[in-house]
Formats: C-alpha cells, structure tokens, sequence
C-alpha cells in the first residue's frame, strides 16, 4: 500500500527539464477526454524553444520594436514639423533682419526699449532713444525693427 501511494506521487512531480507549471507529466492526459492538443502538446516532446510538452513558440521580443518603430517615426515627424522647423525658419528671419539693418532704422530692443539706429558696427548698434540719449546694444537684442529710411525718419520716430 504505501509502494503504490509512492508510486502515484512519483508519476505527479514534474520530471527533470519540466517546470511545475508546464505540461502534465507523460501517462497523465489532463482533464477528462482532453487530448494532447488540449494540453499544450504531446506529452514528453520538447519544441524548438527549449518549453517541455510541446508548448507554443514564445513571441520575438524584436517584434514590439518593430511593431512602434512607425509610431515613434510619426511622432518625431510632429515634433520636427510644429516645433522645431518653425523656430529655425523664424531665428533665420530674425538674423536677416538684423543683418539689414541700417542707420535710420526704428528698432524695438528685447527689453522693449524703442529707438533709432544710429551707429552699427559687426557685433553692436548704437540706438538714440531721445533727444540727447544714445545707448550700445548688442546687435543680437535687437526684437524687430521697422525701416523708416533715411534721416528724416529719426524726426518721424522722436
């Protein structure tokens, strides 16, 4: 009696290269009239994969990149067309324009300071913003400027 109890226990441990949670030991089929296809292959095979009882192939981990990838292009694409192109197209108007300018321009400051160039050298603009008041700039704070032409112009802005 307790050789055979021995040997129903035996048949119910998972066998060597069979985890607990894999297909049933070989000789026992699983629920009633379920075939080996029903419990996960033919008991004792081993697939390609290493999985004891036939069990199905795992997924390529490499698919779910592949799978993201367009999406992730798509994304990119937004980034580039709403936000990155329109400050590079907006940064090269801003360097044209302060590029252009010339004496007699009216200009507006970073700091919101309004004046008429008076002076311009490669990196700095002289900018009269009254009467007996000029001030150095470096060119680059320079927001936009509105061309007046001319001398006549500074009489126009005062």
């Amino acid at each position: 009696m307790i050789a055979e109890s021995l040997t129903l226990r035996a048949e119910f441990l998972p066998q060597k290269g069979q985890s607990t949670g894999d297909a049933p030991p070989a000789g026992v089929t699983g629920p009633a009239g379920a075939g080996p296809a029903e419990t996960g292959g033919t008991p004792g095979t081993v697939d390609p994969n290493g999985a004891p009882g036939g069990a199905p192939r795992q997924q390529d981990p490499m698919k779910g990149c592949y799978e993201s990838l367009p999406m992730i292009l798509l994304m990119v694409g937004v980034f580039y067309f709403l936000l990155i192109r329109p400050q590079q197209k907006q940064e090269k108007q801003r360097k044209e324009m302060v590029s252009a300018l010339k004496k007699g321009d009216a200009v507006v400051m970073n700091s919101g300071m309004h004046g008429i160039v008076e002076e311009l050298t490669e990196k700095t603009v002289r900018v009269r913003v009254d009467s007996n008041v000029v001030l150095m700039f470096d060119r680059g704070s320079i927001q936009r400027s509105e061309s007046l032409g001319g001398e006549d112009a500074g009489q126009k802005a005062s």
